[in-house]
């Protein structure tokens, strides 16, 4: 495999795992916010 191809796929893991983060730690908001709305509700 050359540099660059390595390079490559590196630079496309690296975006995957940014993409996976976000839509984690979007996901952990959205049940943050839901929480406390179930809380006032009460």
């Amino acid at each position: 495999m050359t540099r660059e191809k390595k390079e490559f796929i590196i630079s496309q893991i690296r975006e995957e795992m940014k993409d996976a983060v976000s839509f984690t730690r979007n996901l952990s908001e959205q049940w943050d916010h839901g929480g406390k709305d179930d809380d006032d509700k009460k």
